[in-house]
């Protein structure tokens, strides 16, 4: 696309695909998503299945909404994750086990999303908005196989239906705003893949460009009705994987400055100090991120307290206060509720400092504890290493 043809692209206000009345729903269910409200946001799609049982977009933000919630509950979804070296990879050390009931839910809702979205279809084939809740139901279904069962495979098979509904609905009216977050994601991944897979999308008709994906995502972000955040988020993620730290941390500000709700994109702006080598700035903000879950601002008390002290432990640690950092992670491990996993990366955490205090026994004692525990993103694997003297 020339730069003239993206200039007008940029320019042009998006065309809404629903009705105002379902329009303000849907928005609503994003606000909700994001603000971490699954439970309201998930009571507003059954309200529209309830109100249009015929109409697929009810189903597809349901859908959305249950692997939203698994994946900020379990905080799955982080920089930390996504900017790892092998995120890509067809063998991904991060390996979670998805509930049962969780799964059966999420694939009823996506199969009840994609059996209505067809025959809206087949009854109207200029239908527009149910062209794009086909889009949002294999966007759901890819993203699912991705970032919680790390099938790529799988998720290019549902990636490629939700590419091939969207260029559809891109062609029909290309002033959508919201069906660019596809394209950019696609354009994106499908440029960062490992090459054994990319050679699927190769078969499928895709290339792949990731500043192309880049560029639709930021016009999605900007003038998108339902996708701007998700399109902003996709931003965050990609910049970061692309070492573009600044560029990465505006759109998370104004992500968080939108949903001053989600502890999840605080400690994500934290995360990213770490990576821009700020130790310093990345404990203040942690710091802050305590006092708000102590005081209960903004919702924050949902947050596990012995996550914001883990985190603590390993900025002091970066920041070069050893002493501070044991003090932080003893008090994740004493912290009555906090999680068997939050316990292992406690354990974890806080063997790596002692090692750099030359407790080396000590050190060991807290490895030997995370190879017994269950494991957590490759905590086991780790902590062998460190029994053995290999920090890598």
């Amino acid at each position: 696309m020339s730069e003239a043809a993206w200039a007008v692209l940029a320019s042009a206000p998006s065309a809404a695909l629903f009705p105002p009345e379902k329009l303000a729903i849907l928005e609503q269910v994003v606000d909700e998503v994001f603000s971490l409200n699954h439970l309201k946001a998930a009571a507003l799609c059954r309200d529209m299945m309830a109100r249009w049982p015929d109409d697929p977009a009810g189903y597809a933000f349901l859908a959305r909404t249950y692997w939203s919630e698994e994946l900020s509950t379990r905080q799955l979804f982080t920089i930390d994750r996504f900017a790892a070296s092998g995120f890509f990879s067809e063998t991904s050390r991060y390996k979670v086990d998805v509930p049962a009931e969780l799964e059966r839910r999420f694939r009823q809702a996506s199969d009840e999303a994609t059996v209505k979205g067809k025959a809206r279809l087949r009854a109207n084939p200029s239908d527009q908005a149910a062209r794009y809740s086909l889009v949002v139901a294999y966007q759901n279904l890819a993203t699912f196989e991705a970032a919680l069962k790390t099938n790529w495979w799988q998720a290019i098979r549902f990636g490629d239906q939700a590419l091939r509904f969207d260029r559809d609905l891109i062609s029909a009216n290309p002033s959508c705003a919201d069906a660019r977050v596809t394209t950019g994601i696609y354009q994106y991944a499908v440029g960062s893949v490992p090459w054994k897979l990319r050679w699927l999308t190769f078969l499928l008709g895709y290339r792949g460009d990731k500043e192309t994906g880049k560029r639709e995502l930021r016009i999605a972000a900007e003038k998108g009705l339902l996708a701007p955040a998700d399109a902003r988020l996709g931003l965050v993620l990609f910049h970061t994987l692309d070492r573009e730290y600044d560029a990465a941390r505006a759109q998370l500000g104004e992500l968080l400055r939108r949903y001053p709700r989600n502890y999840l994109m605080h400690l994500d702006m934290a995360a990213l100090a770490t990576r821009m080598s700020r130790p310093r700035e990345a404990l203040d903000l942690y710091l802050q991120i305590l006092r708000m879950v102590d005081e209960k601002v903004n919702g924050y008390e949902r947050l596990e307290r012995a996550v914001v002290l883990n985190q603590l432990g390993a900025a002091a640690r970066g920041a070069g206060d050893l002493d501070a950092s044991v003090r932080w992670l003893r008090q994740a491990l004493e912290e009555p509720s906090a999680a068997a996993r939050t316990k292992t990366i406690a354990h974890l955490e806080l063997g790596k400092t002692l090692d750099l205090l030359g407790r080396r026994q000590e050190a060991l004692e807290q490895y030997r504890a995370v190879e017994i525990a269950e494991d957590f993103a490759g905590s086991r694997a780790e902590a062998g290493r460190r029994l053995r003297g290999r920090a890598r």
